[in-house]
């Protein structure tokens, strides 16, 4: 070949080559530029609408509702199993493995999760639309045929038709957009996250890094070179992060989550997602997880409980020694109220903390009375003639009697001389204190005041009122998703004990927090007492409709207690079988199982002896339930005493933390 052969050869390879190089990069509003769903199909990548940090902004992101502890956005899928219905079937199913990949499996596999997936997404035919539905746990074979028949009802709609006419439709933002819409990765929540994992593990991967930097000193080849480079990059895009968020090392984004959040991972899974859709048009698929955002909600108030109980536990002596100290310097009207009522005791003056502060207003005004009385006094024939003086005198005298007037409301007219002294001699001890001396306690020589009044004035009610707003708003999201959970819990079998063993787990994990307080008692209190068909709501019947049946009507409640009190186990069992069906029955064996009380196992099983002794002195309540206005304590049998907490909120005997009591027809009680 001559030399202008080879030099064009080599011009054409470098043009072919750059021309490969720049492909990719086509300008979509261009006119000529190819059509990005050219392809047949579309590559769909199934994600969850889940709580963030920021909200995800994208016209397509169309959540269920709002949410006021944390705004929404996209998320990977929660391990568990996906379903597709495409066109005209069948119906297939995902495994969403650990590592958020998805693995198809036959509808019938059993509920083992695999560890590792095979791909990120489906591709799916555009011509035709989808459904997809997301569950915890894989769906018995009546309820695949009811998504089969009514795909519609439970399933998300994926308009692929749209996708293909629109590149986007809703719920389906495309690929390009996850910046915008993918909790993790959004650019000031991923710097965040960098910024926290730096300030934590900084010091070791800066040794990770001249660890590499030592190797490619000692075998200087290619492939050390460029894994240092990449390193070194790694590293300074953390510290660069660090820098610009110092705040970020205390706490990183998304710690209140129930699934923790990982950049890296998600970096690397929307990486794999690329990958897998190659040529094809990719879209995410935002698919409703109530019961994952039940399980952030309540894992956050559990974070929040336990934090605040910390931080009572550290600051309890600071509390109490600077309220003491308060105490010897500041005047308080509880104070003066319970010393007046201890010093006059035997004349029956019951005086209230407000009174209190009524006595110290009034002695605080009239030492500006005395003083101003002083002062006419003393400027009597200078600056006032005698009439003058006379008549500002009468008007101070008139404005004692006003400011004394409230005073002798309440206290006797014979005692108001002397309780005026006490009061005095009250606020000198509170001055004496503050200023110091012998025999005083000489506050402001040991201790800083300013600091002190900061601390009690501004941060310990700042750190309470923190607490409860974040209380308000997770109680108030928590009242948005309790009533949706039944998306995610639809399909249960409850005479099946796996699916029971389920929702034992789902319960702890949703609900362990829910009655930390009181206003969280009363919210599930009123959703126990509703219609709503969630599965949580039957917590207290051992996920048995037919127990609840029984418990709230009134005739078949009296009956229950009727066949409890017999002495005779064969007469008790014999009786509750004319009440209760077999499921029934099983399902108050299970809360004998799980608790001590009124209902002991030992009434139920066979061969079983006497129920389980009170405590002596304690007196038995009678059966409790809604249809008898009594409360139903969760892990508490019905009759079981209040301040018991026996078992679990679980009533197949699982163990951990659990709410507080409900009453589930009248009141929610004491968190």
């Amino acid at each position: 070949m001559t030399t202008d052969a080879q030099d064009q050869a080599l011009n054409l390879a470098a043009a072919n080559k750059a021309a490969q190089r720049n492909f990719s990069r086509e300008e979509l509003t261009s006119p000529v530029a190819a059509c990005p769903v050219r392809q047949a199909e579309v590559f769909i990548v199934p994600t969850r609408y889940a709580l963030g940090e920021q909200p995800a902004e994208h016209a397509c992101v169309q959540p269920g509702t709002t949410s006021q502890s944390h705004p929404m956005a996209l998320r990977r899928l929660r391990p568990g199993f996906l379903y597709l219905w495409h066109h005209e079937g069948p119906l297939r199913r995902y495994a969403v493995a650990s590592d958020g990949l998805l693995l198809e499996q036959a509808l019938d596999d059993d509920d083992t999760l695999p560890m590792n997936g095979q791909s990120v997404g489906i591709a799916l035919d555009k011509r035709h639309d989808a459904w997809l539905l997301y569950s915890e746990i894989p769906l018995p074979t009546g309820a695949r045929q009811h998504l089969v028949e009514n795909p519609g009802e439970r399933m998300r709609h994926i308009a692929l038709t749209q996708v293909a006419h629109s590149l986007e439709a809703p719920h389906c933002p495309t690929l390009d957009n996850a910046d915008r819409v993918l909790a993790e990765l959004m650019p000031e929540v991923r710097e965040k996250a960098l910024a926290h994992d730096h300030a934590r593990n900084g010091a070791a991967h800066r040794e990770g890094v001249d660890a590499l930097g030592r190797r490619m000193m000692e075998a200087p080849s290619a492939e050390n070179v460029q894994a240092y480079v990449d390193a070194r990059t790694w590293l300074a895009e953390r510290e660069r992060a660090a820098a610009r968020h110092p705040e970020a090392a205390q706490q990183g984004p998304g710690e209140w989550s129930a699934v923790a959040w990982d950049v890296p991972a998600s970096d690397a899974w929307l990486t794999r997602a690329r990958s897998d859709a190659g040529a094809l048009h990719a879209v995410f698929a935002a698919l409703d997880d109530d019961l994952g955002v039940l399980r952030d909600l309540n894992h956050e108030q559990e974070r929040l409980e336990a934090g605040h109980e910390h931080w009572i536990a550290d600051n309890n002596l600071r509390q109490s020694v600077g309220g003491f100290i308060r105490s010897l310097i500041r005047e308080d009207g509880g104070e003066v109220a319970n010393l007046l009522n201890y010093r006059y005791r035997d004349r029956d003056i019951q005086i209230t903390p407000d009174q209190g502060e009524t006595i110290l207003a009034s002695q605080h005004r009239l030492e500006a009375l005395f003083r101003e009385e002083s002062r006419i006094n003393q400027e009597r024939g200078r600056r006032y003639n005698h009439a003058q003086a006379d008549a500002e005198l009468a008007g101070v005298h008139a404005e004692v009697a006003a400011t004394t007037a409230p005073v002798r409301g309440f206290i006797p007219p014979d005692l108001h001389g002397e309780v005026e002294y006490v009061v005095r001699e009250y606020r000198k001890e509170k001055v004496a204190n503050l200023a110091g001396g012998r025999a005083h306690a000489q506050v402001t020589e040991h201790i800083d005041l300013e600091r002190l009044d900061a601390w009690l004035d501004q941060e310990a009610p700042a750190h309470y009122r923190q607490v409860e707003e974040r209380h308000q708003a997770l109680y108030a999201d928590r009242g948005q998703f309790l009533p949706r959970h039944a998306s995610g819990t639809w399909f249960v079998d409850y005479a099946d004990p796996a699916h029971q063993r389920w929702l034992d787990e789902l319960a702890d994990a949703c609900l362990s927090a829910q009655c930390s307080r009181q206003q969280g008692a009363e919210q599930f209190a009123g959703y126990v007492r509703s219609d709503d068909p969630g599965s949580l709501r039957l917590v207290f019947h051992a996920w048995s409709p037919s127990l609840e049946a029984a418990v709230n009507s009134t005739n078949r409640l009296n009956e229950l207690a009727a066949a409890l009190s017999l002495d005779n186990l064969a007469d008790t069992r014999t009786a509750l079988g004319k009440t209760l069906d077999e499921a029934a029955l099983r399902a108050l064996e299970r809360l004998a199982d799980d608790v001590e009380g009124y209902l002991g196992r030992n009434r139920l099983a066979p061969g079983g002896g006497a129920a389980r002794r009170q405590d002596p002195g304690r007196p038995r309540r009678p059966v409790d339930g809604p249809a008898a206005g009594g409360a139903l304590r969760p892990g508490l049998a019905p009759g079981a005493w209040p301040g018991e907490r026996r078992g679990s909120l679980a009533p197949a005997g699982r163990k951990g933390r659990r709410p507080a009591a409900v009453d589930t027809q009248h009141r929610a009680s004491h968190p």
